[in-house]
């Protein structure tokens, strides 16, 4: 398919004189799927943000005690971990790095702190310097601000395409209301809680018309979890 990247055109003329032989696929779906993060990038200025949830049938991520290990099973964990491998970045609130001390590098991949994901905290609370955050296995990026243009400069500035959130309800229901979450991956235990944490805020709508609505883009079995990702648009 065509780079929409003014700096990288001229690509299939370049191989056609060089006599590569070269085709255009008519059916680009596919092929603007595996490569939205760079598509969104080119046209949207900003990197593409994708929101992690892990959650019950009943929509929770964590039971009314706080406890949330573990919600889905270690299949569903080791396809996050290639999702986190997958992105420039990943982003979460200081609730969620106080609450769980995450270490947010890929697990049982093989990386190294130039390689990992950055990890980006974003927030005004003091992260203790003992936790996992600080430690040398990626760059972390501690933005001391609740405003998305700081975020939005921060990922211009280091160039990424592709933000991976991990954030709680807070943090991800501002990003969704802020237009700024383009996919939702959802993780859903074949389990049920009744009561405890929901993984989405008050969005402001107040009647069954201002629902927010996404595309199902795919949906497939990690175990006895079902991973279900979701899209803003058709096209990608």
């Amino acid at each position: 398919m065509p780079d929409p990247n003014d700096l990288a055109s001229g690509g299939a003329i370049a191989l056609a004189a060089a006599e590569i032989e070269v085709e255009f696929n008519g059916e680009v779906s596919e092929i603007a799927h595996s490569n939205r993060a760079w598509l969104h990038k080119i046209k949207n200025n900003r990197p593409y943000f994708i929101w992690k949830i892990a959650t019950t049938l009943d929509g929770r991520t964590a039971a009314i005690d706080g406890s949330s290990k573990w919600i889905t099973g270690p299949e569903s964990r080791a396809e996050v971990s290639q999702l986190r491998s997958e992105s420039s970045a990943i982003l979460i609130g200081t609730a969620t790095a106080l609450a769980d001390n995450p270490n947010l590098i890929p697990r049982d991949i093989k990386t190294t702190r130039e390689t990992n994901p950055i990890r980006i905290v974003m927030g005004l609370r003091e992260i203790p310097s003992d936790f996992n955050l600080h430690n040398d296995a990626a760059e972390t990026v501690f933005l001391r601000s609740h405003d998305f243009s700081e975020l939005l400069t921060l990922c211009a500035e280091r160039d990424f395409n592709q933000v991976f959130v991990e954030s709680g309800s807070e943090l991800g229901t501002a990003l969704l209301k802020a237009g700024l979450i383009d996919e939702l991956i959802i993780f859903q235990a074949a389990s049920l809680l009744g009561s405890g944490l929901s993984f989405v805020g008050d969005l402001g709508a107040t009647n069954i018309k201002e629902k927010m609505d996404f595309v199902i883009r795919d949906v497939a079995q990690f175990g006895n979890d079902l991973k279900i990702t979701l899209t803003k648009e058709t096209g990608i």
